[in-house]
């Protein structure tokens, strides 16, 4: 197989939706992965057998480093940050040192040198430093992942109302982390996708109206979709921690900065389907339905 990657992969990022997807379709693969993950952030990591887990934190250069010794390729995911441009950087820095042959960087749908999202100029800064590296390089810049719908879903299934930042007629074509982390587990394994920005959208776009009658149908019960208020959204986030720039971005991207665009890169490159807003819910439909959570 022309251009395919030996030795282990690296995943960085591990413990968080696309991460952890990331590291099971990879080992379900039988390649061998280091899970490099922060021990200190809110997700437990649960990792296949036969994964080495490597606790640690994108400061620490030597456990970088150390990590990517002998590593065939690296998956660059970094958490929202304003140290995100710095981690970046010293990541590919150390990926160059450590002559690691290819870098996958998660980038974000909104990522560009004049983005109206801090983030998405933060990506943009990432994604030059990957480019300048020396390593082969892809870039992914997935939708909005329908896993972070999930808290809202639930709540929605107990309270008959889904509650978000968006208009209700607002359209995104959500994807699965899933289909992200096949998408990525074929860039990290062939030179094939070399300097390309690869984009995995979901099969279509939804309203979240349209999104509240497929759980509607799903659950067997009326739904109905509500747009929160701006400064109650505000109130929410900045009391669980969130930086204003995080809200801003937030809001941008439930708004403004939306885009309803539907690509044919999951099908292109994994030769499967993406899947359907209403295929997540059903596999999800024990978790929507399980009780809440007191707080």
């Amino acid at each position: 197989m022309t251009g395919t990657s030996r030795g282990p992969i690296l995943v960085l990022g591990a413990s968080g939706n696309v991460g952890s997807a990331l590291t099971r379709t990879l080992a379900a693969d039988g390649i061998e992965v280091r899970a490099f993950y922060d021990p200190s952030t809110p997700q437990i990591p649960s990792f296949s057998s036969g994964v080495v887990a490597l606790p640690g934190t994108f400061d620490d250069e030597a456990a970088l480093a150390s990590a990517m010794r002998d590593a065939a390729a690296v998956f660059m995911l970094t958490p929202p940050s304003t140290s995100q441009v710095r981690w970046q950087q010293a990541i590919a820095d150390t990926a160059h040192r450590q002559r690691v042959q290819r870098i996958v960087k998660l980038s974000a749908f909104e990522t560009g040198p004049d983005s109206p999202l801090r983030m998405g100029r933060w990506h943009h800064a990432g994604e030059a430093a990957v480019a300048a590296s020396g390593c082969e390089y892809v870039i992914l810049r997935p939708q909005y992942f329908m896993q972070m719908q999930l808290n809202a879903l639930k709540n929605a299934v107990h309270t008959g109302t889904y509650y978000g930042g968006a208009r209700p007629d607002l359209q995104m074509a959500m994807v699965d982390v899933d289909d992200i982390a096949a998408v990525a587990a074929a860039a990290l394994t062939t030179s094939k996708y070399q300097g390309e920005v690869l984009i995995p959208t979901g099969p279509a776009a939804l309203s979240f109206d349209e999104m509240a009658a497929e759980l509607a149908t799903v659950v067997g019960r009326d739904i109905r979709y509500a747009q929160r208020p701006v400064q109650e959204i505000r109130n929410d986030f900045s009391a669980r921690g969130w930086p204003d720039w995080h809200i801003d971005d937030y809001l941008l991207i439930h708004g403004d900065s939306a885009s309803a665009l539907v690509t044919t890169c999951v099908k292109d490159i994994t030769g499967t389907v993406p899947t359907s807003f209403l295929t997540f819910l059903r596999r999800h439909l024990k978790q929507l339905s399980s009780p809440l959570e007191r707080r």
